[in-house]
């Protein structure tokens, strides 16, 4: 595959967004538990900007964000093992590593990608809504991976903080013809992550793109080499090329 035609003005039109970043006003104060938490102890934050593709996993108050990552689990990390899998099938140039970011930051305006993962609550003061909103509206890519399934937990958390986001856009099922299953990897059917739930992901667009995917299948514990149940291995490739598909959407569209 050839290197994304517009990967570099991407990159600028989010290095412009944080240049005007000043706009937005001063960062609000955040949660005691978020005061509490210092910068050095969270592996991994994105600190400056990144020149380069960065895969960014969103930090957040009140739930595991870390679930799956090198320290916690199982294989290499998912963030990681996901990222080496772009390496080998595409020649976007990006670093298998972790990436850390708090969407208090205006980096937020750096990255062009952004995932969001775990169990639980996930707790989001305004700025962080705003700064979310805004980097979506201007071109940024939003992966929710819930890591149990329908309902209480990541899901209904996720869902809630959507509708913060876009009152009036909710999330919709894609169809199999949305060119997010054709952009690199033909994708004709949904075979899940680590489980298979929903025969079908979510999304949001804005004016014709795609800027949120949330799926309740589990990606990121596939990725990490959790059992990937009904289908195995099939199934965890399955979860890389979707995986890939949207690093891929998320950077030409």
């Amino acid at each position: 595959m050839r290197e994304p035609s517009n990967l570099v003005s991407r990159r600028r039109f989010m290095a412009a967004l944080l240049a005007g970043s000043a706009s937005l006003g001063p960062l609000a104060a955040t949660s005691a538990f978020a005061q509490a938490t210092s910068e050095e102890e969270i592996p991994h934050l994105l600190k400056k900007p990144e020149a380069d593709f960065v895969f960014a996993r969103v930090w957040y108050r009140g739930g595991d964000w870390n679930t799956d990552m090198l320290y916690q689990g199982l294989k290499g990390g998912s963030d990681i093992n996901l990222l080496q899998r772009v390496l080998q099938e595409t020649t976007i140039r990006t670093e298998a590593c972790e990436t850390v970011l708090k969407l208090s930051s205006p980096l937020v305006f750096t990255c062009p990608f952004l995932y969001m993962t775990g169990h639980g609550r996930i707790l989001l003061g305004e700025t962080e809504i705003e700064n979310l909103r805004l980097a979506l509206e201007g071109g940024a890519f939003l992966f929710g991976d819930a890591c149990n399934g329908k309902g209480k937990g990541f899901d209904e958390n996720i869902r809630s903080v959507l509708r913060r986001v876009f009152p009036s856009r909710p999330l919709r099922p894609l169809p199999m013809n949305h060119p997010l299953y054709s952009c690199f990897f033909k994708i004709d059917r949904i075979q899940g992550g680590d489980k298979l739930i929903d025969p079908y992901m979510e999304g949001i667009e804005i004016d014709g793109r795609l800027a949120v995917v949330h799926t309740v299948n589990d990606l990121g514990c596939a990725w990490e080499g959790h059992r990937c149940r009904p289908g195995g291995e099939e199934q965890r490739t399955h979860a890389f090329r979707l995986g890939i598909n949207m690093i891929v959407y998320a950077l030409t569209h």
